[in-house]
């Protein structure tokens, strides 16, 4: 044991070699240099996620939401306007988001931009997927346009990329959707509420189920609910899927690949798990390190 007073006035050189503090320090300097070079190394190898991210359209102003639609515009001819609705961007708003973008709020001005005296909503895009939405300059082609839809004249693909690989790989989807509960949660308020999503709703009781026998059918409000895909291409646990919905329930693609097939759009938390609601998506196979992304 040393008296620690006795040790302040010793020699501070014989007390650094005594200590080896010249080897210590070297061995400090040369993880900290072996450190940056696995950053910079780390830095090579993958890239930041954000490149991959679609704009986030609550940073546009008014101005630049319609500059952004009007540049969408894929077909305009015979009272019909063939619009690529962004990714984010809802069809309509809420009495509690008033202040928020939503394409019904730009019509008038996309009408006025693309001299037209109106420009009116034939059918429903998610605020979550993009693609081509079709409007109507008159009543009259937006009643047409609305019964070709439902005479299934006019064909809606949609193209999604899964987590996973769906087997087999093409089929239908036959699976009735209703709401389910899943969990509870405090709202601002500091009030538990119920959460409640999208889910299955299997008709056990068909003709057509000759397979499970031991389960009844909920008596919970469900709709009908048919989807048809093909696997496209598959890469690193990562499937192109085409997908056409027989049906038009609310989230139905997403409920059916993620809940049905186990292998929900990538990205998609909400539909990942049967039991859990918002948990982070367990990305399958190499699809982290084939996009090189952190």
């Amino acid at each position: 044991f040393k008296d620690p007073v006795l040790e302040i006035g010793r020699n501070i050189t014989s007390r650094m070699t005594e200590a080896n503090l010249p080897a210590m320090i070297a061995a400090k300097k040369k993880k900290s240099d072996d450190m940056n070079e696995d950053v910079e190394l780390s830095s090579k190898l993958h890239q930041n996620i954000e490149k991959y991210c679609p704009p986030n359209l609550w940073k546009y102003n008014s101005a630049e939401i319609l500059e952004l639609l009007t540049s969408k515009i894929l077909y305009d001819d015979n009272e019909i306007i063939g619009l690529w609705k962004p990714y984010g961007l809802p069809m309509f708003g809420s009495a509690n988001k008033s202040n928020e973008h939503n394409l019904e709020k730009y019509l008038p001005m996309l009408a006025k931009e693309l001299g037209h005296a109106q420009l009116l909503e034939v059918h429903r895009l998610d605020a979550t997927t993009t693609g081509v939405v079709l409007l109507a300059t008159s009543e009259h082609r937006r009643k047409h346009l609305k019964q070709l839809l439902f005479e299934r004249k006019i064909v809606k693909t949609y193209v999604a990329i899964t987590n996973g690989i769906p087997r087999p790989s093409e089929g239908i989807i036959n699976i009735p959707i209703g709401e389910g509960k899943i969990g509870n949660i405090r709202n601002g308020k500091g009030e538990v509420v119920e959460r409640y999503r999208k889910t299955l709703r299997p008709d056990y009781s068909s003709k057509e189920n000759k397979i499970i026998t031991n389960k009844k059918t909920s008596k919970a409000d469900s709709s009908p609910a048919t989807t048809e895909y093909r696997v496209l291409a598959s890469n690193n646990g990562a499937s192109l899927v085409e997908v056409l919905m027989m049906s038009g329930v609310k989230h139905q693609i997403r409920v059916h690949l993620g809940l049905a097939l186990g292998t929900p759009i990538l990205g998609d938390n909400k539909y990942s798990y049967i039991d859990q609601l918002q948990k982070p998506q367990l990305v399958k196979g190499g699809i982290v390190e084939r996009l090189g992304v952190k």
